[in-house]
Formats: structure tokens, C-alpha cells, sequence
């Protein structure tokens, strides 16, 4: 990982890719997919804060280059069809930067906001103090996916239940 984006070696062929925000859009359009992520970095839970900084300066400037692409290629699938993209939410398990990352990236014109993070649905206990710190910060008239919620159908019942989104549980 680096400011620029990621390097990897493929599991399946040991071929080198390298990733950035415009090739992951475009790949995204490619595949003609309804609904695509920002380019993200997923920051792990136990990062300290000075990795975790850098990581989400790197998230919110690859947020915005994502959006530039979807722009730059209207909003659309290399098949002509509208494809919405979500803008992602970071920060590890640093509050503060959990609350700037919200603000950032609701601010940027989304249509909608993914919640990232390795505790998302895997340490509900993390998830569920991590959404009660930006819950107050979300837009209501947005959807919402947190990442890796629903692996248990349990933990959705048990979101929605405490109306930790802030969203009408009245359906």
C-alpha cells in the first residue's frame, strides 16, 4: 500500500495488479455493477494512531479521486446503466477519526455511505460503539451498508432493534 494505491500478487496466477482509485472504478464500471465502493483502505482495529491517520488520509483523498472517475464517466457502467457509488467510512477504532471520516465523507455527495472496518460485523461489540459514535453525523436520506454486517441475520435484527442507524424501524 502506498499513496498512490496498492500492489498485490494474485493467489490464483501469482501475477502482480496493481490497483488505484481510477482502476478500481473502472473495473467496477466494467462489471457492470448497481452499486460500487470508494477505493478504501480497511484500517485494522488494533492499528495505533499514527497508522490509522495515514491510512484515512489516504481513504479520504482515494474517496474523492473514486468520485472524479464516476464523474469523468457519468455516473454510469461501461453497459450505459446507472451505477451508484458508496463513499466508505474509516478510522479503526479511533473515535475521533471515526467522527472526521463520517463528516468527510458524507460531505463529498455519495449516494450512499458504506461503514468499513475489520470489527464491522465480525466484533458486534465494536460495531455497535462504533455506530453510536457517527450515528448523529449520517444522513437520514441515505442509504446506509455496513460492511460485513449479516453474516449472522441476528446482528441485523439486533442493529435495527436498537435503532443504532437512526432509521424508522416503523415498516
Amino acid at each position: 500500500i502506498d499513496e498512490e494505491g496498492v500492489t498485490f500478487k494474485s493467489h490464483l496466477d501469482g501475477k502482480t495488479h496493481r490497483f488505484t482509485p481510477e482502476i478500481s472504478m473502472d473495473i467496477q464500471r466494467d462489471l457492470g455493477a448497481d452499486i460500487i465502493m470508494a477505493f478504501d483502505e480497511c484500517t485494522p482495529d488494533e492499528a495505533n494512531e499514527k497508522y490509522t491517520r495515514e491510512a484515512l488520509d489516504r481513504t479520504h483523498r482515494w474517496a474523492k479521486q473514486s468520485l472524479d472517475q464516476w464523474i469523468l464517466n457519468n455516473k454510469k457502467s461501461s453497459q450505459g446503466k446507472n451505477q451508484a457509488l458508496f463513499g466508505i467510512i474509516q478510522g479503526a477504532m479511533h473515535k475521533e477519526m471515526r467522527r472526521e471520516s463520517a463528516e468527510y465523507i458524507c460531505s463529498l455527495g455519495f449516494d450512499g455511505i458504506a461503514l468499513g472496518g475489520e470489527t464491522v460485523g465480525y466484533n458486534m461489540e465494536g460495531t455497535i460503539e462504533m455506530i453510536g459514535w457517527i450515528k448523529d453525523l449520517l444522513a437520514k436520506d441515505k442509504p446506509l451498508y455496513a460492511m460485513g454486517l449479516g453474516r449472522d441475520p441476528q446482528n441485523l435484527v439486533d442493529i435495527f432493534a436498537m435503532d443504532l442507524l437512526g432509521r424508522s424501524t416503523n415498516y
